[in-house]
């Protein structure tokens, strides 16, 4: 489990967060934020963030699992 740091919003389409830590999971398939779960983005040389395809709400702060 990590927690949201910061976030920007790239194209109206993806969510780029920086999240305090990655978990060392062997496998997931996707993020879970408040409850809902969503699909992980491709992202390459951003250490310790994650994206995904959701630009309508803030994660800042929230817990993230890795599922």
């Amino acid at each position: 489990m990590c927690k949201g740091l910061s976030e920007v919003s790239i194209a109206d389409k993806y969510k780029v967060m920086s999240v305090d830590e990655l978990p060392q999971v062997a496998a997931y398939s996707k993020y879970r934020i408040r409850g809902a779960e969503y699909d992980p983005v491709t992202i390459y040389d951003m250490p310790n963030c994650i994206a995904i395809n959701d630009t309508s709400q803030s994660f800042v702060g929230e817990e993230v699992l890795f599922v």
